[in-house]
């Protein structure tokens, strides 16, 4: 049953932004969630929706408002004065520190492709996709997979679609693969990296103030003028790996979705910048009019993990028809980062600190619990409403608060019932090591959960008090939201192969998550060091490109899936075995991806073919003691050349070519799907013999001006003639 909105319009104040300001350790940036006077669904909850859209702004915050928290940051009443007048009106309620989150894999071998053998093929026969590939003919075209990760090795011989005309063998020793499959990437890193320069004559992206955009960059940039570059590179690895794993071509082996295009997001990997990725990965798939999976090998553990965290809400906002979002469930299967129960009175756990420490305790409405901390011969309990700093000095800070803003749940936003509400406390430590003794009282039974949110090499839950850590319940947010797809992992290897990884992180029997569990243990992808190598790496974040690639090949086949429709294909189509079980469950979810079976439950669609044109020109160049003629074709939407005595794989908008002699005509596909047959003898485009007329009219050459005079001509006297016959029938 619905009730009256509950909105909270006072201002609230993220524990871990006071303790970062207490201790002298200044915010890079924060974000200021206003609200907007709109109405908009939750994608699986048409019957609940936003009273008021949350929106944010990420600032740096002034030193006059850090010095006026840390003055009045005992009465939290006085804090409000801290802010202008704009930011005390109601508009203005949330005020957060973006928080870190973490790749959920990691790179552990480095082996000469000439010694992998059958190794990569592993993964490959055990999800089917190459089985896949061929019963439906799909290989990713028409559908955009977006990576938002470390950045990308994007002139990789390994990421790079094919290119051959007759200049190829001069420049680069035969050398065919030119164009990089990331197609559009916007580096975010300059925003808090200063090692991330801006570079000369680069662009923000549409909408955006930070980061650079580079489009269509080809590794033919160093040698041929006319190509683009990029400066953006990948220092980890981690995304190069993830973005191999969905189209990467070594030899025989291929990634699940290799025609697929590319839009990669080089991010800090904090909240606020994953958010503005996935809106423009979104964006620029409505520009190009195809639909999109975005994969996020990435998580973290702030919120209350029943997907209405705020960072959760924002990344919801975007889903819809052909827009879906992956996340990597977790590697926290045998981390001790979660504590929970339901008891009365007061039992103790004891957390060991290391280094930056953040805890979320999340109760039920209306619990009356308390929280008492103990840390370095200090000592405070709060209750609902309060906050106790219990020390604070020069780069250290340890405080309690309980004042319902470790994150904005949904409670803040929606009308529901008072019982989805919950109450939340946080403990903070800043600079600190130690161990600490913390106290949880409930008057009454009730069932409460808290979950270590910063690093848990940093900081863990002991077993040494009364509530010892529970493994349940450690799926990574945001895969925890209902309408992202959460993916879990088993190894592939070994005496243990087919058994689920104990590190893949465990929902519970309230959150049947993960989804859906892929391969993920020593899986063999590109490096971002050298072509010479291929890296093995394990763990959640490679499991979760397996199943973008699989959605990508379904939204190939029909491009208005939404993500109920995707959850229910792969849960219908999972495996089960042995190892499963019953599915779903809280350790496999529905099953193994099997992606012959999940692409048979996706209902073909087709689409409609858009009109799009397209000009050429021809021109002569000497290039490396050869005279080429060249041939540059040009359109406002990508599109790859597929022959007959060239061939080009790239989806770009902008191709040149170095050839002998001008063939009497090229074939042409739009990342649409379209087919056309261009005629380089006076003919301009005509539609190909047997194939869709739907598409209507293109553009011919820019340089047959005696066929469009021709036309025009024709045109005149067609109208002067039907004028002249209208004029007769009227006398």
């Amino acid at each position: 049953m619905l009730v009256v909105s509950f909105v909270l319009l006072t201002l609230h104040l993220d524990p871990l932004f006071i303790a970062n300001v207490v201790s002298g350790k200044e915010p890079e940036k924060i974000m200021i969630v206003k609200m907007h006077d709109t109405n908009l669904q939750i994608f699986s909850h048409p019957e609940k929706y936003f009273e008021r859209v949350p929106v944010y702004l990420t600032q740096q915050i002034s030193h006059r408002i850090q010095r006026c928290i840390r003055e009045n940051i005992t009465e939290s009443r006085n804090i409000l004065k801290c802010f202008s007048d704009q930011w005390k009106n109601g508009e203005v309620f949330y005020i957060r520190t973006p928080r870190k989150l973490r790749t959920l894999g990691v790179i552990d071998d480095y082996v000469p492709i000439q010694k992998i053998n059958e190794k990569l093929k592993e993964s490959d026969d055990e999800v089917g996709a190459s089985q896949a590939r061929e019963i439906y003919k799909v290989s990713g075209k028409k559908s955009i997979v977006g990576i938002i990760d470390t950045g990308v090795k994007w002139d990789s011989e390994l990421l790079s679609f094919k290119m051959k005309d007759d200049i190829s063998s001069i420049i680069s020793d035969g050398e065919e693969r030119n164009f990089s499959k990331a197609v559009i990437m916007w580096d975010q890193r300059n925003l808090r990296d200063p090692s991330v320069q801006f570079p000369k004559n680069g662009t923000y992206p549409s909408g955006f103030t930070y980061g650079f955009e580079c489009r269509e960059p080809a590794r033919r940039s160093e040698i041929l003028p006319g190509y683009n570059k990029c400066q953006s590179e990948d220092r980890v690895g981690h995304g190069t790996h993830i973005a191999g794993i969905v189209s990467m071509e070594a030899g025989e082996d291929i990634g699940i979705s290799p025609d697929s295009i590319l839009i990669v997001v080089p991010t800090n990997l904090y909240e606020d910048e994953v958010v503005d990725a996935v809106k423009y990965i979104f964006m620029e798939a409505e520009r190009l009019k195809l639909p999109a999976v975005v994969n996020i090998s990435l998580g973290g553990h702030f919120g209350p993990h029943d997907g209405t965290s705020l960072f959760e809400i924002l990344l919801t906002q975007e889903l819809g028809e052909g827009k879906i979002i992956v996340a990597a469930a977790g590697n926290e299967g045998r981390e001790k980062i979660h504590i929970g129960g339901k008891f009365s009175g007061t039992l103790s756990s004891v957390v060991s600190i290391r280094n930056d420490c953040e805890i979320q305790f999340w109760f039920p409405p209306n619990s009356e619990a308390q929280i008492e901390v103990k840390f370095r011969g200090y000592s405070g309990k709060v209750s609902k409403g309060e906050r106790k700093i219990l020390f604070s000095g020069e780069n250290n800070a340890s405080l309690i608060d309980f004042t319902s803003s470790a994150d904005v749940p949904l409670t803040y936003l929606l009308k529901y019932s008072l019982s989805d509400q919950k109450e939340s406390a946080v403990f903070v430590s800043i600079g600190n090591v130690g161990q600490a003794q913390i106290n949880i009282t409930l008057p009454k039974e009730n069932e409460f959960d808290a979950w270590v949110s910063s690093d848990p090499s940093d900081c863990f839950f002991t077993e040494l008090g009364d509530l010892k850590p529970n493994f349940e319940k450690t799926i990574a947010i945001p895969a925890t939201a209902k309408d992202i797809i959460a993916v879990g992992y088993y190894i592939t290897e070994g005496e243990n192969k087919g058994k689920i990884s104990p590190n893949s992180s465990i929902g519970s029997d309230t959150l049947i998550k993960p989804n859906i569990t892929a391969p993920g243990t020593r899986i063999f992808s590109i490096c971002n060091s050298s072509d010479e190598y291929l890296c093995s790496g394990s763990g959640s974040s490679q499991a979760t490109p397996h199943v973008s690639g699989a959605i990508s090949l379904a939204l190939e086949r029909n491009h208005k899936l939404t993500p109920t429709d995707v959850i229910e294909a792969l849960c219908k189509s999972a495996k089960k075995d042995e190892f499963t079980g019953q599915t779903p469950n809280k350790v496999w979810g529905c099953g193994k991806l099997r992606i012959p079976e999940f692409l048979s439950y996706i209902i073909p669609q087709s689409k409609a073919y858009s009109e799009y044109k397209i000009y050429y020109s021809t021109k002569s160049e000497t290039k490396f003691n050869n005279t080429f003629s060249t041939l540059e074709l040009k359109s406002d939407y990508p599109f790859r050349v597929l022959g007959p005595n060239l061939q080009n794989l790239g989806w770009i908008k902008n191709h040149k070519f170095y050839m002998k002699s001008i063939p009497e005509y090229i074939d042409i596909e739009f990342a649409d799907g379209n087919l056309k047959r261009l005629n380089l003898v006076g003919e301009g485009i005509k539609i190909q013999d047997g194939l869709p007329r739907s598409c209507g009219c293109f553009a011919t050459s820019k340089y047959d001006l005696f066929s469009l005079t021709y036309f025009f001509i024709l045109l005149i006297i067609s109208i002067y003639i039907l004028r002249m016959r209208i004029k007769t029938q009227g006398k």
